[in-house]
């Protein structure tokens, strides 16, 4: 008997239906927000974002059925991207930082920095200068090797041009207490 791949995938003993069905909706969510981020064209569907939250939404439904917080998070992560893109930034940072709150907590996800660079974006969106910097410290800290020199290089800039932003500098000038010297 010939079965197809995505049947033996789906009935595989490693995958349940259920997270076989979360992952396919998650994989949905990401190729959509990954179309809106790196696609002018596509930037402006609204349909784009509409079927990504859609998709998201389904995920999320079948992975509160499972016990994986892994999948969660990232999760967590995709729904802050998405809300970013959606230009809901104040629930983009809630979703950023729950993921990086619940993956404190996965041993294997002590070196996932993806949650920086959207909590980066949002707060450079609100000009929130310094904590966009402190995001983008953290980010470039975890994933600065793995980038092409020209890539690195243009996002240390833009740390320097957050870091010399007057929003920096708490009002009147003064330090804070515990604030040291850059």
């Amino acid at each position: 008997q010939k079965l197809s791949m995505g049947r033996v995938f789906i009935s595989g003993a490693r995958f349940s239906t259920t997270a076989a069905l979360a992952e396919a909706n998650h994989a949905l969510a990401r190729a959509y927000v990954q179309a809106i981020e790196l696609d002018d064209a596509v930037a402006g569907n609204s349909n784009y974002l509409t079927d990504a939250r859609q998709a998201l939404t389904e995920a999320s439904k079948y992975a509160q059925q499972l016990r994986d917080p892994l999948r969660r998070v990232l999760l967590l992560e995709t729904s802050a991207r998405l809300w970013l893109l959606q230009e809901n930034v104040a629930s983009a940072i809630t979703d950023a930082e729950d993921a990086l709150r619940q993956a404190a907590q996965i041993p294997t996800l002590t070196d996932f920095y993806d949650p920086h660079f959207t909590l980066y974006s949002a707060y450079a969106t609100q000009q929130n200068s310094a904590r966009a910097a402190e995001h983008l410290r953290q980010y470039l800290k975890g994933y600065g090797f793995k980038m092409s020199a020209d890539q690195r290089a243009a996002l240390e800039d833009e740390l320097k041009a957050l870091q010399r932003n007057p929003q920096l500098q708490p009002k009147g000038g003064k330090k804070k207490k515990g604030d040291k010297d850059h």
